[in-house]
């Protein structure tokens, strides 16, 4: 009965992510209603304070879940190949099932724009500097060569319609939080160092997070 129980928590735990996710890619962090995610995921509002507290824990567990399975995504490309062959799996994988995904996506540029709050910085770093680690590790190349597939592989056009499209929808939104503005995240460096991770959250700075070249920067220069 117990683990009955307990795995009911748990698919009900992803039930609240998958629906907190849409709902952040559409609204943002400030703008996103919890008692819309509970509609959403089939539950009571109070419950999904129970299970992450406040809004933005469960922001950050979403934001946690969504760099945790593209490394995963990675990984499974990845698999049986090194060097070359393996950036290119990575980056086709990226494409053709990531990109693909417009709420993932935008759910993504949301965490990026909400990284002037220290906590979810440290959330954002964290999950791509795996990513970073992971590609660093099973290609065996330099930072040098790993920094240019992110920067070339990971910006693709496709995110340069949802930028676009995020500024247009920007005027909904709570207008007294700049912090919502997409285009904020343009300040955001999201590469730097491959390997190297920085532990401290300041203003919006190249010490910010650990890799090289603005993904963001990238992407909206091509609008």
């Amino acid at each position: 009965m117990a683990s009955t129980t307990r795995q009911s928590a748990e698919v009900r735990r992803e039930a609240v992510l998958d629906a907190a996710q849409i709902e952040f890619a559409s609204r943002g962090l400030h703008g996103a209603s919890t008692e819309e995610i509970a509609r959403r995921a089939g539950i009571s509002q109070p419950y999904v304070f129970r299970l992450f507290g406040t809004k933005k824990e469960l922001f950050k567990a979403t934001v946690a879940r969504c760099l945790r399975e593209t490394l995963e995504t990675f990984q499974r490309a990845a698999e049986g190949k090194r060097g070359e062959e393996a950036l290119e799996a990575m980056g086709d994988v990226y494409v053709q099932e990531l990109i693909s995904d417009r709420t993932r996506l935008k759910a993504q540029l949301e965490a990026y724009s909400a990284c002037d709050d220290p906590e979810i910085c440290e959330v954002v770093r964290n999950g791509y500097g795996d990513l970073v680690t992971y590609v660093e590790r099973v290609s065996g190349l330099g930072p040098a060569r790993v920094s240019r597939f992110f920067r070339s592989r990971m910006a693709p056009r496709r995110s340069c319609s949802l930028v676009e499209e995020a500024k247009t929808s920007a005027p909904s939104r709570k207008k007294t939080d700049d912090s919502l503005s997409p285009l904020r995240t343009v300040s955001v460096p999201l590469f730097r160092a491959p390997a190297r991770k920085v532990r401290t959250c300041g203003s919006l700075n190249a010490a910010r997070l650990p890799w090289s070249t603005s993904l963001l920067m990238n992407v909206c220069t091509q609008l």
